[in-house]
């Protein structure tokens, strides 16, 4: 599908019918009672346990080489907004917790893959006052750029974990890039670096941040896609965009 086919099926001018999104249906109760339970007990012991750290965590924002001490999402979000404009927030996967937590309440639109892991995720986020779309860049991934679309051109921010759902690790996916472009919006490049935490084994190398860690938020200039980008300029921007997400990593770590 191309870029005019997506934004004609966002404002409605496609004769095609839209593509569907897990969210349509209720996927969880097709699954076996185990899956169900799964989901239901993952979700409950997940959001429960991002309260109970995220409520003792610290932040602090590196950005331009200032460091500025950070208690209220508004304030951090208002150094990067343009005009009260939303913004897409870009991230790797296994950082997520110190910004879910300190994000939450605000609404604000998450995409997440369509798989059990998917939807225990989806449950947690939406528990913390997020909004969320099923889709990813191997399962939904049209479907969730058009709903992701449509609504930060309604005013929601948007995050997305740009090398999910599973890899490889810290390598960005073009969704982004798109959805910069289509929208007009800029790119914040973010890390979050807690100062004590566990790793786990998994692909992304997922940190769980220490009760009363320091959490250090990198962050870089905003990149802009302009409306009229060709493959060349998108892959360009992807590029640019990896580069300094890696940056930020080693200069926040």
């Amino acid at each position: 599908m191309s870029d005019a086919d997506v934004e004609a099926q966002v404002e409605g001018k496609s004769d095609a019918p839209p593509p569907s999104d897990a969210r349509s249906t209720p996927v969880a109760q097709k699954l076996p009672f185990k899956k169900r339970f799964k989901i239901a007990m993952g979700s409950l012991l997940g959001r429960g346990l991002i309260r109970l750290i995220g409520s003792t965590l610290r932040y602090e924002l590196r950005y331009r080489d200032h460091i500025h001490r950070i208690g209220l999402a508004p304030a951090f979000l208002d150094l990067f907004r343009e005009n009260g404009k939303p913004m897409l927030f870009a991230l790797w996967h296994g950082e997520c917790v110190p910004l879910l937590y300190f994000w939450r309440g605000r609404g604000m639109n998450v995409i997440t893959s369509r798989s059990a892991d998917g939807q225990i995720l989806a449950r947690v986020l939406e528990g913390l006052g997020y909004t969320t779309v099923a889709g990813s860049s191997t399962r939904g991934g049209m479907a969730a750029l058009i709903k992701t679309l449509a609504r930060v051109r309604g005013g929601v921010d948007s995050t997305i974990a740009v090398d999910g759902p599973r890899g490889p690790l810290h390598v960005v996916k073009p969704g982004i890039i798109l959805l910069a472009k289509l929208t007009g919006r800029p790119i914040v490049p973010l890390v979050a670096c807690p100062k004590r935490f566990r790793r786990f084994k998994s692909w992304d190398r997922f940190r769980l941040p220490g009760f009363f860690s320091k959490v250090t938020v990198g962050a870089a200039d905003p990149i802009h896609v302009p409306r009229d980008a060709d493959q060349e300029l998108i892959e360009a921007k992807r590029v640019e965009l990896e580069q300094k997400l890696r940056a930020l990593q080693q200069e926040t770590d």
